[in-house]
């Protein structure tokens, strides 16, 4: 079979154990469950002692893969075919999220590994930090391009967040204001949170995704109203305390001056144009409004 010497290595890591004691079945589809078992193993739980072969394997898998969070946005049936997005989401979530372990024969346990060894030497590391230097920085997405809300733009092929977390931990004094380099147009992220991943320079950059916490809200200028300072879509009116607009790229304005751009007999106002309003703490205000 073409795939037996990969078939054979995986077995030796102990990440495939096959169909049973004499079995494998390299041409069947891969059940969400088994590839939530290769991910684990990936992640240093060794199956013989996770618990992840036997009769009880599935259950133990399961469990233990929701406890570490590499079931996030996965929706597969866990005894059927696991699709490619979810192959993809598992993978995902273990490199960015999930912890790296070892096993510890001192402690009879799985200990967080970490790159000076086993947690208790240093700081514990995510699967994708251990295995490919992957970095992961959470932050608001401050500037892309000549598009910005707060000081400098970035500048051409760059972009700018403002730095919460780095691979799960508070930033500390290594947050703040970080441009990266990808030389790609982000300005639709500008004003959201996002997610960075990077290889072990800050510009090599894997990808730049929105998180689930930004509330957007994006209309048109006909669906706005004004109702005595309150803003208004469709009847729901939204939190704008201290909002920043940002029209066409420009310098950020008050509130006010949107107020004025909506009540003003201005020709060059047309209906159609964007309103988008960001939330991106999730915390009920909307405090940047983009409109173009």
């Amino acid at each position: 079979h073409w795939a037996e010497g990969y078939v054979k290595y995986l077995q030796n890591t102990g990440i495939v154990a096959g169909k049973s004691a004499t079995r494998f079945d390299p041409d069947s589809q891969v059940t969400t469950g088994e590839a939530m078992k290769m991910a684990l193993v990936l992640a240093g739980y060794r199956a013989d002692k996770a618990e992840l072969t036997g009769t009880n394997w599935l259950n133990n898998t399961v469990s233990r893969a929701t406890t570490v969070g590499m079931t996030k946005d996965v929706h597969s049936a866990i005894a059927g075919g696991c699709t490619r997005q979810d192959a993809a989401q598992i993978l995902c979530n273990t490199l960015t999220e999930v912890w790296a372990v070892q096993w510890s024969e001192v402690t009879n346990s799985f200990l967080n590994d970490s790159k000076q060894g086993l947690a208790w030497g240093g700081a514990p590391i995510t699967v994708g930090n251990k295995w490919m230097d992957l970095t992961v920085y959470v932050g608001q997405m401050m500037s892309s391009g000549q598009m910005s809300i707060r000081n400098n733009a970035a500048g051409k092929d760059r972009f700018a967040i403002d730095v919460d977390t780095i691979d799960n931990y508070d930033a500390g004094n290594n947050g703040g204001r970080t441009v990266f380099k990808d030389g790609k147009d982000h300005t639709d992220l500008v004003g959201m949170e996002v997610k960075v991943l990077t290889g072990d320079k800050i510009d090599e950059v894997y990808g730049v995704y929105a998180t689930d916490t930004s509330k957007v809200v994006e209309t048109t200028m006909d669906k706005v109203e004004w109702d005595n300072g309150d803003f208004k879509i469709d009847g729901t009116t939204y939190d704008m305390n201290g909002a920043r607009v940002y029209t066409d790229n420009r310098a950020g304005s008050d509130l006010t001056n949107l107020d004025r751009a909506f009540t003003a007999d201005d020709q060059n106002q047309k209906a159609s144009d964007i309103v988008k309003l960001i939330d991106w703490n999730d915390d009920g205000d909307y405090e940047t409004v983009i409109t173009k």
